[in-house]
């Protein structure tokens, strides 16, 4: 599986682009510590339900597509926010995650399909997933995968990215 899904799936010449509800950039701060990334998109799709949704850092402000044919929320999250994002990245080791995570070859590909594309201050990962996931299995995250998918929470006011196993977007809340 190549890097080419992850763009695929976000529509970086569209929607994401647009300034329609987009949050002013925050001005510069006086010696404030800069956390936001050089670099920041993640989505994950049940590729045969058409479900979908994704985060994108453009322009200083971090867009969240909910679901395929949504706009754009746009958030920008707060210093402590970003802090615990990227302490969180450290801790379940990020930056050392596989490029590309599928399940083996008897296994079929028809559920959960995902990208990331993260840079920040020197360090960069670009990672894929179709039913494979970092400490986890074809028919289960894991708990470094779901840990992943709080944190990205935290960027965007809360907001879920639904998923337990094999139910995703069910509505089911993750342990």
């Amino acid at each position: 599986m190549a890097i080419d899904w992850l763009y695929s799936c976000w529509p970086l010449d569209g929607r994401c682009l647009t300034s329609r509800g987009k949050p002013a950039p925050r001005p510069p701060g006086g010696g404030e510590e800069q956390c936001e990334p050089e670099v920041l998109r993640f989505a994950i799709a049940v590729e045969v339900a058409h479900k979908y949704q994704a985060v994108c850092w453009v322009d200083g402000a971090l867009g969240y597509l909910p679901h395929w044919l949504a706009d754009p929320q746009w958030f920008t999250p707060t210093l402590d926010q970003w802090r615990a994002f990227w302490q969180e990245v450290d801790q379940l080791g990020v930056w050392e995650w596989k490029p590309s995570y599928d399940p083996s070859p008897d296994v079929v590909i028809d559920g959960i399909s995902w990208g990331l594309e993260m840079e920040y201050r020197g360090s960069r990962v670009v990672t894929v997933g179709s039913d494979g996931y970092p400490g986890g299995r074809w028919d289960d995250m894991g708990p470094v995968f779901y840990r992943f998918l709080a944190a990205v929470d935290g960027l965007i006011g809360g907001r879920r990215f639904r998923g337990k196993g094999r139910r995703f977007w069910t509505g089911e809340t993750r342990d």
